[in-house]
């Protein structure tokens, strides 16, 4: 799956539906899926970077910090250790 995530997000028009759809799938109680989510989007980020390519104008900062909101706020503090690779 990380493959097939990576590969899409060389198309950055598509990042705001997949980080849609990996923070609607995961649970902020479930430390392993936080990790992986979390995990996804820095390789995204990641890969944007080393192709030297930008964010969309579009991008929908306000759902993505919003969902790291909801895990700072949440009861899973492990979860907060995630935000480090980000």
């Amino acid at each position: 799956m990380k493959l097939a995530w990576i590969s899409f997000t060389c198309n950055p028009e598509l990042l705001n539906t997949f980080i849609t759809i990996l923070y609607r799938k995961t649970n902020q109680y479930n430390t392993h899926q936080l990790e992986d989510t979390y995990e996804l989007i820095s390789l995204c980020f990641s890969r944007l970077t080393l192709k030297k390519k930008v964010l969309p104008d579009d991008f929908d900062w306000m759902f993505f910090l919003k969902g790291m909101e909801i895990v700072l706020e949440g009861d899973n503090k492990a979860g907060i250790s995630n935000f480090t690779v980000i």
